[in-house]
């Protein structure tokens, strides 16, 4: 099933990037992860540190507006995940852009109880040259991933990312 998903995803992803000036390239970079649990009158954070790579398609809509489908494999500890987002970026400034979209992650290992992290990112792109630019964004994780029978209990991951792409 995950398969299909991601094939879809993919399919879906790239496949609809036929916009005036579309670009391919790569992306990769560090995960400060932190996972913000509550369980019976227990809460906390727990941080991680990962890494992540992926693929990504810039299509300019217009001059300002772009949108940009990416796939991602992000490595933390226990949580290794694909995720599949679509973000659309803002130029603000010259070579300055913020972007935001929702963001799925599939967890590649199978003891976790919901294999589907929702979430939305949050960030700011700069274009250090024409090909190559920094990213900083924020993964706000919506979906509870604990399922257990007390209600009250939850956990939920949340990460900031910092890495470098390279434009085709």
């Amino acid at each position: 099933m995950k398969k299909i998903i991601l094939t879809a995803a993919a399919v879906f992803a790239f496949g609809f990037a036929n916009a005036q000036d579309t670009r391919y390239g790569v992306k990769a970079g560090v995960d400060f992860a932190s996972i913000k649990f509550k369980y019976a009158n227990v809460s906390g954070t727990e941080t991680k540190k990962g890494v992540y790579i992926g693929v990504f398609a810039d299509a300019e809509i217009s001059e300002k507006f772009h949108l940009q489908p990416e796939i991602l494999y992000v490595s933390l500890k226990d949580f290794n995940q694909v995720q599949v987002l679509i973000n659309a970026k803002y130029e603000i400034f010259d070579s300055v852009k913020i972007f935001s979209g929702p963001n799925l992650g599939f967890f590649t290992s199978a003891d976790q109880n919901n294999a589907v992290n929702v979430g939305l990112d949050f960030g700011v792109s700069y274009n250090l040259t024409e090909n190559v630019s920094i990213d900083a964004k924020y993964n706000l994780g919506l979906t509870n991933f604990l399922k257990l029978s007390d209600d009250n209990s939850s956990s939920k991951l949340n990460g900031l990312y910092v890495g470098l792409g390279y434009r085709f």
